[in-house]
């Protein structure tokens, strides 16, 4: 059977009861639907959606080699496609597919979608029930899934975003600053790509230059079988500037002295070395001491371990 526009456009009439089975276009009806299936057609490719062809091809691996590229004048020089729906490796031991292979494997693949799509509800209902339990602790924090995209919110969270420089981009936590989306990043895929490691603090600085929110974030417990979309980390902003109770705290819990504290804060806040020197009326080098004091008392080695202590003990 061919199919032409023309049958399409009559097919799609007759579902729709405009036209009877086996009916025809007049010479004027013609070209008017044709005419808007072209307008249709346009309006998809400036909505970067396509029409699909799907086809089925069979390429030769190299021993040795690794990587492939995959269009005209590649190591694949064929069309190349918008999307790899299957792929699959045999060796010369299999040999070729045989057609029976290929009709089990086409009864079994809409099972396998199935499957997937029933693991990936399951997965977004997990987002659901750890959002929930956020929402009792009263904290800020979004989860993230394994692309690092943000799959649910507390309510105190979704508030902050409309009334802070945090956004959500295309799925992605953001800044309004270029400089603080990119840190926000960094840490992201610290946690997010193997091994999974606690990120160092995101400073967000606030009008007069100290530190309105700094964001943490963590890995969750990962299991072997989860699909990209279950949750895999947890962003959690703390939201305040540090008060002379928080001195206090560091200096019972560290033994920290009223200057070292003080030092310690205004680190946290970002304030740069020169910055906190100045405001101080110290010189760099008995800044210098001052901080080996404190990451002694404190047991820190790091600037960033520093941060997160007085980000846990102010908050």
């Amino acid at each position: 059977m061919t199919i032409t526009a023309s049958s399409m456009i009559l097919s799609a009439l007759a579902k729709i009861g405009e036209k009877a089975i086996g009916g025809s276009l007049s010479t004027t009806e013609q070209p008017a639907y044709l005419s808007m299936i072209n307008a249709m057609l346009e309006s998809w490719s400036i909505e970067r959606l396509f029409v699909y062809q799907i086809s089925k091809e069979s390429k030769a691996l190299t021993s040795g080699t690794g990587t492939y590229t995959m269009g005209p004048g590649g190591s694949f020089s064929t069309t190349r496609p918008n999307k790899i729906v299957k792929a699959f490796l045999r060796d010369s031991k299999d040999g070729r597919t045989t057609q029976e292979q290929r009709d089990l494997f086409g009864a079994i693949a809409p099972h396998v979608r199935t499957a997937v799509l029933l693991q990936r509800a399951i997965e977004q209902q997990g987002f659901a029930l750890l959002s929930g339990t956020f929402e009792a602790m009263d904290r800020a924090c979004w989860l993230l899934d394994a692309t690092g995209r943000v799959g649910g919110m507390t309510p105190r969270a979704d508030a902050l975003l409309a009334t802070s420089r945090i956004r959500v981009r295309d799925g992605w936590l953001a800044s309004e600053r270029p400089d603080e989306s990119r840190a926000i990043a960094r840490a992201v895929r610290a946690v997010i790509d193997p091994p999974g490691r606690a990120a160092d603090p995101v400073a967000l600085r606030d009008d007069s230059g100290g530190v309105g929110i700094m964001l943490e974030c963590y890995p969750l417990p990962r299991r072997p079988w989860a699909l990209p979309f279950a949750p895999r980390a947890i962003m959690i902003a703390r939201v305040g500037a540090p008060t002379d109770r928080h001195v206090q705290l560091l200096m019972r819990t560290f033994g920290l002295t009223p200057a070292e504290a003080d030092i310690a804060i205004r680190l946290a806040a970002g304030q740069s070395r020169a910055d906190i020197a100045a405001a101080r009326g110290v010189s760099a080098e008995t800044l210098k001491v001052q901080l080996r004091s404190i990451y002694d008392k404190t047991g820190c080695r790091r600037e960033s371990q520093l941060v997160r202590i007085v980000g846990l003990i102010s908050h």
